[in-house]
Order: structure tokens, then C-alpha cells, then sequence
């Protein structure tokens, strides 16, 4: 009777190859985010880019997310922004509320 093959490694699936392993990336810093908003322009374009970022920062959103965004979701409130996200990568079936507070590094309020 031949040999059993031997199982991959706990963590499933087929292992990479050393040559095609994901490096780690470096988390996004509120240091980073103003060396990001420091070249965009200051015309329309630039104040939408830099409220995308500095949304996507606060709210920890993921690229898809941020592309749902539509003005009707967003609520005003006193400390902050409330956006409403329909759908996300978790919860399937319900929306999700983010609060977006005005702080000093990363306030959608100040995006100019």
C-alpha cells in the first residue's frame, strides 16, 4: 500500500514561494496623512482628495467604502461627522455607522 502524501502546514492552503510573500506594510500615522495632504492643490479637486483621506482615515475605511460614500449619509452633529455605511465587508445585512469626531489631526471639517 503506498505512503499517505504528507498534509501542508497548519495555516492551509499552498505555501509561497519566498520570492512571492507579502511584505508588511507601515500603518498609515497622522504624520503620514499630513505628508499626504501636503502636495494636493487647493482648488475643488484638492479639498475633495483631502476629504476622502482625511475620511478614510478617521473612519478606518476601506477603499470600496469610501467609493460608496454619497453626501445623504453624511449626518452633521456636534462632535464630529456620522456617516452611514449600507453595506461593509462585515455585517452583510445591516448598515454601519461611522463616527468621524473633529480632532486635530485628522478633522474632515478642516480639509482646505
Amino acid at each position: 500500500m503506498p505512503a499517505c502524501p504528507k498534509p501542508w502546514p497548519a495555516s492551509g492552503g499552498t505555501p509561497r514561494p519566498k520570492a512571492n510573500r507579502r511584505r508588511k506594510r507601515v500603518a498609515a500615522t497622522a504624520a503620514i496623512i499630513q505628508q499626504l495632504l501636503a502636495p494636493i492643490q487647493d482648488d475643488l479637486r484638492g479639498k475633495r482628495d483631502r476629504a476622502l483621506i482625511l475620511v478614510g482615515f478617521a473612519g478606518a475605511l476601506r477603499r470600496s467604502e469610501l467609493a460608496a460614500i454619497r453626501v445623504e449619509r453624511l449626518e452633521k452633529t456636534d462632535r464630529g461627522l456620522r456617516l452611514t455605511i449600507p453595506q461593509t465587508k462585515g455585517p452583510q445585512t445591516e448598515s454601519v455607522v461611522v463616527p468621524l469626531p473633529y480632532g486635530q489631526t485628522s478633522c474632515v471639517r478642516c480639509a482646505r
